[in-house]
Order: C-alpha cells, then sequence, then structure tokens
C-alpha cells in the first residue's frame, strides 16, 4: 500500500520482513533454517514439523505438551494448496527485485536473534532504506518477538508511533 498510494500512508513500522524475499535470500536461509522450501518450512504436516516451525521462529521455545502442537495443526494449515501456491509466487528472481524510493519514514522492529532474516539482514534493508529508516531491536527475541516479548514488542512499538505522530505535528 505504501508503494502503490504514498499520500495515503505517512510512516510505517515493518517487522520481520524484507521488501522482496528474492531467490538470494532464500537460498541463503535454508541452509541455516534446515528445510527446502518456504511451504516446507512454514506449512508443516505433522507435530514435529509444527514444532520445528515454532523453534525456528522463536529464540527459545519453551517446552510445550505435544497437543498445543497438535492443534495448531488442526486449526492453522487449512487451504494448504493455496497457502502453498501463495509462497511459492512471494519468492521473486534477484532481477525483478526493485526496492521503491519510499518517501515514507519507516521504523524497522526486529528480534535480535531472528533466525529466519538476522539482523544483517535487517540492517541492509535499512541501508538501502537511507536516511528516512530507523532501526531498533527486540532483545532475546526471534522472527516471532510480537508473540515472544509482546510486552516489549508493544512499548517499541508504542515509542514509535508516537516519534511519528510528534514528527506531523511539527510540519
Amino acid at each position: 500500500m505504501a508503494r502503490n498510494y504514498p499520500d495515503l500512508v505517512e510512516s510505517m513500522v515493518v517487522s520481520g520482513t524484507v521488501i522482496d524475499l528474492t531467490e538470494s535470500i532464500t537460498a541463503a536461509s535454508f541452509p541455516k533454517l534446515g528445510g527446502d522450501s518456504w511451504s516446507d518450512l512454514l506449512m508443516p504436516k505433522s507435530v514435529d514439523g509444527v514444532r520445528k516451525m515454532f523453534t525456528v521462529g522463536t529464540r527459545k521455545l519453551p517446552w510445550l505438551p505435544d497437543f498445543v502442537f497438535r492443534h495448531f495443526l488442526q486449526v492453522m494449515f487449512d487451504n494448504r494448496k493455496e497457502k502453498v501456491e501463495l509462497l511459492k509466487a512471494l519468492v521473486i528472481s534477484d532481477k525483478d527485485a526493485a526496492f521503491p524510493n519510499y518517501t515514507q519514514r519507516i521504523h524497522l522492529l526486529w528480534g535480535d536473534d531472528d533466525k529466519i532474516f538476522n539482523s544483517k539482514v535487517a540492517q541492509d534493508i535499512k541501508e538501502i532504506l537511507g536516511d528516512k529508516a530507523s532501526l531498533e531491536f527486540v532483545e532475546r527475541a526471534g522472527h516471532l518477538a510480537p508473540l515472544e516479548r509482546p510486552f516489549v514488542f508493544n512499548q517499541k512499538l508504542k515509542k514509535a508511533l508516537a516519534s511519528f505522530q510528534t514528527e506531523v505535528k511539527q510540519k
């Protein structure tokens, strides 16, 4: 929306995502994540697959009984065919990647132990976005920082949103 309608979006907070999910980012991610495709990782077919997905997404997954993972497996992974197709379509070739020149102020809010898109990826995105971007890490959190450290994440989110509001008032 920010890319297509810059007049409607003044600023944004982005957490744990890349600008474009390219083939090179994907290829670099899988050796450390232990999968062959995003759908293998994000669309598990077993309780062990759900456990692995949460292990990759968190800094330190607490012990949970199998029935919790079984419940996630039952309720979260319907419409599998469509979701797998969507995950495949998200990956674009490196030559087609185009980093837009966002006019908005962008605050990146990242788990400092993100195993999927690590801190180097976050810093690279900030560099690409330039001076209008800021980067802040949620300590002791992985890719799922809002779930792992919700109070810290929300505190940092509120601070970022307040800074956007202050900036608008000053204009």
